[in-house]
């Protein structure tokens, strides 16, 4: 009997086995979660880079075509809808210069495919992490977007937004 009960007695963990297994899941805890952190922001930007790259070449090659006449308003975007902010076949360079102010970043971004939302997951504004150069700052040029990692804008940049003009980027 008293075997019997010397075998009940050893079934389960001391106190201080369990401190001790605390103690190592908080220590790897420690170590981990700032790594993961990092790695979510730096995905984060990499992300925000990426858009902001592809949307800086989807404005200016839209613009630029429109304005050239290349875009006129006999072709199309991607959903099929005439592209009505550009002029009529055959105009005039000036006509087609009047026609390019009033483009706006949505529009190339409509042209382009590039469906950016204008909220994320957990309502934050996605254009608000976008800005663009408003003239030649530290080696970036007028009209260049970048991901805005900060809680402010850098000098010399105002927010990107869907309805910001084109003309406004690149000054013209």
């Amino acid at each position: 009997m008293n075997m019997k009960l010397q075998k009940q007695s050893k079934k389960g963990f001391t106190l201080v086995e369990l401190v001790v297994v605390i103690a190592i899941i908080a220590i790897i805890s420690a170590i981990a979660i700032p790594s993961v952190i990092f790695m979510v922001s730096a995905a984060t930007d990499s992300s925000g880079k990426t858009n902001a790259s592809s949307v800086s070449e989807a404005c200016y090659n839209f613009y630029t075509l429109v304005k050239s006449g290349t875009i006129d308003s006999q072709s199309k975007y991607p959903d099929g809808s005439l592209v009505s902010v550009a002029a009529a076949p055959g105009s005039s360079a000036t006509t087609r210069n009047i026609a390019a102010k009033n483009i706006t970043v949505a529009d190339a971004l409509k042209y382009s495919g590039i469906n950016l939302p204008t909220k994320d997951s957990g309502g934050t504004p996605v254009y608000d992490s976008f800005h663009y150069y408003t003239g030649t700052v530290s080696g970036h040029n007028e009209g260049e977007i970048e991901y805005n990692t900060g809680n402010s804008l850098p000098v010399g940049t105002s927010e990107l937004a869907p309805t910001t003009k084109l003309h406004n980027l690149y000054n013209d």
